[in-house]
């Protein structure tokens, strides 16, 4: 059980540093600054699908139905939010946003 939290937290760390990507490069963008590229955001894709499969992996050893269902969302917010990050390096914005990550303390 400790290892599955380690890897959800994991997954939720990554997910809230492409969120901090996305927002970054659409503020670089609005000031002439070189925002991240489309190859750094195929590289990303790579430690995203680590963290999918990883989070699948806990859902389905989980017979919890509420802690599959989280895996689910967070599975689908992780590639929701690489596609957008993938469209912000190439300047297209979609309807769909990522949410806000939490503010550090």
């Amino acid at each position: 059980m400790p290892q599955q939290n380690l890897e959800i937290d994991q997954a939720q760390e990554f997910l809230n540093m492409m969120r901090n990507w996305y927002y970054e490069a659409w503020r670089l963008d609005v000031s002439d600054v070189v925002r991240i590229s489309p190859d750094s955001a195929i590289a990303i894709y790579e430690d995203c699908q680590h963290h999918r499969t990883a989070v699948s992996r806990v859902g389905v050893e989980n017979e919890d139905i509420e802690q599959l269902a989280m895996c689910i969302d967070l599975q689908l917010e992780l590639d929701a939010t690489w596609r957008s990050l993938y469209l912000a390096s190439q300047g297209i914005k979609r309807r769909w946003e990522p949410h806000h990550p939490p503010t550090q303390q």
